[in-house]
């Protein structure tokens, strides 16, 4: 609920990747906040997809850890929720490796806007690769981050 009451304006249209998109709660909301936008879901978890395939019907499923299961996609906005473990251990690397990636795979003036906990610190990372980072919504264990490459 913390990143889609972060969303900017999207207009129809507008290609939208669910990165690590579990059930598909972000691509749902994001579809009910903007019809029209053109969905993609993708995930690791075949289960996970199968039922983000029945919560958001009509968005394009991509089964993968990675954005280069997408190939040369490129989008308007990049959601995600991104998995920061492991098991019972914790491991950034699928999130370092969105954030290394994102800026690849986005438009001109698109985003990736992602939901971790507040203390994940991401001001760094996030600013080794986009030339905008900002953090529009935060509550008392959940920060979103913005990161623009314009």
């Amino acid at each position: 609920a913390l990143l889609i009451g972060a969303l900017p304006p999207l207009r129809p249209g507008a290609r939208v990747l669910d990165y690590a998109c579990g059930s598909g709660v972000i691509g749902a909301g994001a579809a009910a906040f903007a019809p029209g936008i053109v969905l993609e879901l993708l995930d690791n978890d075949s289960v996970a997809l199968e039922a983000a395939r029945e919560n958001v019907p009509g968005a394009h499923l991509h089964l993968g850890a990675a954005l280069a299961v997408v190939g040369g996609a490129r989008y308007d906005a990049i959601l995600s929720n991104p998995p920061l473990h492991e098991g019972f251990v914790e491991n950034h690397a699928q999130l370092e490796q969105l954030i290394a990636d994102a800026p690849a795979h986005l438009q001109p003036g698109g985003i990736l806007k992602i939901v971790v906990q507040r203390r994940v610190p991401l001001d760094r990372l996030l600013s080794q690769h986009f030339a905008t980072v900002t953090t529009p919504a935060e509550n008392g264990r959940y920060r979103v981050w913005r990161a623009a490459t314009t």
